[in-house]
């Protein structure tokens, strides 16, 4: 089943776009996705995706602070710096694989490569949530993410690259 995207153009999420330096589709900037139970960026569309179910009960003030913490990522380029980082990662095993045949070094570097990427995601992560307190405000930023405690399935995969809601929300609640 083809899952439907209703494309907007949300008045205050463009000002706050705006305001970060963030420059989004002209056409299609924001989407709302029925079944999608998060946000997601489109860097190379320079798009966001947010999930119906995550914005119908959220305010004005925290719907700000989840585009503001999703333009972070499209402000810091994290999808091009994960992809970077990826193959940083990964050219070397490759070589590894053809020159030295030892399956044990291979599986050790892997295993060490995806370590240092899962970090690598997460640090994007706070640093997205970061953005979302510096323009949209500390409370509402909690507020949000408390929100999505309840939300959360606790079967989705995507938290390997995602540190606890509970982890960031104290982290928001001793640094801002």
């Amino acid at each position: 089943m083809k899952k439907k995207i209703v494309w907007q153009n949300i008045p205050e999420f463009m000002e706050l776009a705006n305001k970060m330096g963030v420059t989004l589709h002209k056409k299609r900037p924001f989407g709302v996705q029925d079944n999608l139970k998060n946000a997601i960026t489109n860097s190379l569309k320079k798009q966001i995706i947010f999930g119906e179910p995550v914005l119908k009960d959220l305010t004005e003030e925290e719907k700000l602070a989840l585009a503001a913490h999703e333009l972070t990522h499209l402000q810091k380029r994290h999808a091009l710096k994960s992809l970077l980082a990826y193959i940083g990662a990964f050219v070397p095993f490759v070589v590894i694989r053809i020159f030295i045949a030892d399956e044990i070094i291979l599986l050790v570097g892997l295993v060490l490569a995806l370590l240092v990427l899962i970090l690598i995601k997460r640090h994007y992560e706070y640093e997205a949530d970061s953005g979302a307190v510096i323009n949209a405000g500390k409370i509402p930023t909690l507020s949000f993410f408390r929100k999505q405690l309840e939300l959360r399935d606790k079967k989705d995969l995507d938290k390997i690259f995602h540190p606890p809601l509970e982890k960031r929300i104290t982290r928001i609640e001793n640094n801002f």
